[in-house]
């Protein structure tokens, strides 16, 4: 029960309850709440005056904490781990951009899934998955609002695997590479003759052919 006044929104401290014995109904009972430990943090959603009874109606348990940042988004189940993600799950987003060169990248790592449910399809919703996350760093909730409308979200589960910081973080297509090219796009050696040696000791002719053999014939 709380232990003084607590206004609308304000998130509860251990000072904010109190413990009773109190014979409730079992439909009751399973909506209240006997450890104080686990309300700290949660956010009240109405006012509460001392001695009221806190139930999980009257606040957002684990939600709303100081630490991270609330969005959702919709996204097909088929992108979302086949709609499997639970409360509590860690997951990183990344984004495949749909115009430009193809660009996909990670875009948020280690965010929180607060809650999944199905959206409103009737309106035309992005997809059949509506996903709140917690995001702690506000550039990432840019980040994931841009990628909702300029990209195809992905969601990857990551509970319980430690991070790979040497792991990649984007992929880019090289979609001019021509197979017939054995040097390939960022292959060649050098470009225009730019009067330096190569790396043999040999002069730099255009796209980065030898000169050839002052001692050779001409013709």
């Amino acid at each position: 029960m709380a232990s003084g006044e607590i206004a609308a929104g304000e998130p509860l401290e251990l000072g904010d309850l109190a413990v009773a014995a109190i014979d409730l109904p079992p439909e009751l009972a399973g909506r209240a709440f006997d450890d104080p430990d686990a309300l700290v943090g949660a956010v009240a959603l109405a006012p509460l005056s001392r001695y009221d009874l806190v139930l999980a109606s009257h606040v957002a348990e684990g939600r709303g904490a100081v630490d991270h940042e609330e969005l959702s988004f919709a996204i097909d189940a088929s992108r979302a781990v086949g709609g499997a993600l639970r409360r509590g799950d860690r997951v990183d987003v990344v984004a495949a951009y749909r115009d430009g060169d193809g660009l996909a990248e990670v875009i948020a790592t280690d965010v929180e899934v607060l809650d999944t449910g199905e959206a409103d399809t009737t309106i035309g919703t992005a997809g059949d998955l509506t996903l709140t996350v917690g995001v702690v760093d506000r550039a990432a909730v840019l980040a994931i609002a841009h990628a909702v409308a300029n990209a195809e979200l992905l969601v990857v589960r990551t509970t319980g695997r430690e991070p790979d910081e040497a792991a990649p973080t984007r992929f880019r297509p090289n979609l001019d590479d021509d197979p017939a090219d054995a040097g390939g796009q960022d292959a060649a050696a050098g470009g225009q003759d730019d009067g330096q040696p190569g790396e043999d000791g040999s002069a730099g002719g255009q796209d980065g052919a030898a000169a050839p053999d002052p001692g050779e014939p001409a013709g």
